[in-house]
């Protein structure tokens, strides 16, 4: 009797990223190639090959493709294959158990912060600058837990909707995974006015983040005086001021882009009795 030793080679039919397989699906389509004769096969992704009701896989036809069911976890998952040669009802051959690893990632990536050098935001985090067609270079930070953040995109669109990642152009990343660190230059499209930038991310296995906006404002115009520019706002409707002291508030109409006014942000100048004087904006 003459025994032809058994090999095999499993290859997932899914994106392979630096070395590794991985995916986002509750199953994953296998090609399965064995020499030696075998004319049986197992495949499965549980250690001892039990089926979802607990009874052990029972050995089927020999295919070259296979869908095996993935468990509801996420990380490396080992896919085996055991193999048969089942000719000869006298003496049954069973192949020692080869496996390939897969690593199985539902949690999309996280956004952690987005920012523009050189650029102040306010206390609401909204960035202003002045200049109409500006180029921002964005400092991102991302994280994924169970792979590594893979792509990134980084869109403004003139009517500042998030538009719709599956249609979006995404820039390939060379990320080893835990936090990722990138920069990327954006450019404003429109004139003055309020603007969002939108960052998505996407990881090894096709998760997609939710989008991170970044809201800015463009205000090249000055801000213009009204007539009069100055008033005592705390005068009567004639000009009377009674005390010894005057508020005198400049007046600015309103402004479209950064919608300032007079009720916004009056410049104020308390004129007293007293040697100094005092001008504060508030």
């Amino acid at each position: 009797m003459v025994l032809y030793p058994v090999s095999a080679v499993l290859i997932p039919a899914i994106q392979q990223s630096f070395g590794e397989f991985y995916t986002r699906a509750d199953a994953v389509p296998m090609q399965i190639l064995a020499f030696g004769g075998v004319d049986k096969m197992r495949v499965s992704a549980d250690p001892q090959f039990l089926d979802a009701d607990g009874l052990e896989l029972e050995f089927e036809e020999y295919s070259a493709t296979a869908d095996v069911a993935l468990p509801d976890v996420q990380g490396a998952i080992d896919i085996l294959a055991q193999f048969q040669n089942a000719h000869n009802e006298e003496f049954i051959f069973t192949s020692p158990i080869f496996s390939r690893t897969v690593i199985r990632d539902v949690t999309p990536p996280k956004v952690e912060r987005v920012s523009a050098r050189g650029v102040i935001a306010d206390e609401a985090g909204v960035l202003w600058i002045r200049e109409v067609g500006a180029t921002l270079a964005l400092d991102i930070e991302g994280s994924d837990v169970h792979s590594a953040v893979a792509e990134v995109a980084v869109i403004h669109n003139v009517d500042n909707s998030s538009g719709d990642p599956d249609a979006i152009s995404f820039d390939l990343l060379n990320s080893p995974g835990g936090l990722t660190r990138l920069t990327r230059n954006i450019g404003l499209s429109g004139g003055e006015g309020s603007k969002t930038i939108w960052v998505y991310l996407r990881d090894r296995a096709g998760n997609t983040s939710a989008p991170a906006p970044l809201q800015v404002v463009v205000d090249a115009t000055p801000p213009i005086l009204a007539e009069p520019p100055l008033i005592a706002a705390n005068a009567t409707a004639d000009n009377v001021l009674k005390g010894l002291s005057a508020q005198l508030q400049f007046q600015f109409p309103l402004d479209d882009a950064s919608s300032l006014t007079e009720a916004d942000a009056p410049v104020v100048m308390r004129v007293g009795d007293r040697q100094s004087h005092r001008a504060s904006h508030r």
